[in-house]
């Protein structure tokens, strides 16, 4: 019984120690994405709203718990290479001319290749998101597909 008890006591440690160490992956997740807005205001919000679809359309595929965590994480950081993109490029205003536009269009790689993204191993094996790069109104208009094909079958 006291054995017992021991391991109940010791399994609920580990979880604890478990939702710690989520919590403080989160917070780390958290300032990278408010370091990445901060060095670009004006995608205030995009990274969460791209998580949020992702996510959505996820869960729509039926995707299992731990593929969805992951590709939360890789969605919210999708962006994280834009710190690697000059100041002049990324908060240029008004339109990029063609060479601009290929410095700006090289943040998914910079994210995920070098320096940035590459030590997280876990991260690795997560869904494509970094360097797929679909657009907010592309997974809007995905998400309208899915929604829309779940009615036409109820």
């Amino acid at each position: 019984m006291v054995d017992r008890f021991l391991d109940l006591r010791d399994a609920e440690a580990k979880e604890r120690e478990r939702e710690t160490a989520m919590n403080m992956n989160m917070q780390m997740v958290t300032a990278l994405v408010n370091t990445i807005e901060a060095k670009d205001p004006y995608t205030n919000g995009h990274s969460n709203r791209v998580a949020m679809y992702a996510r959505e359309i996820a869960v729509n595929a039926g995707k299992s718990e731990e593929y969805l965590q992951r590709l939360y994480y890789m969605s919210i950081l999708h962006d994280i290479g834009k710190i690697g993109i000059p100041d002049r490029v990324l908060k240029k205003p008004g339109e990029l001319n063609p060479e601009e536009m290929s410095i700006i269009q090289t943040h998914p790689v910079v994210g995920r290749f070098f320096r940035i993204l590459r030590s997280c191993p876990a991260l690795r094996s997560a869904p494509g998101v970094i360097t797929r790069g679909m657009t907010e109104p592309a997974i809007r208009k995905a998400l309208r597909e899915i929604r829309f094909r779940r009615r036409l079958e109820l």
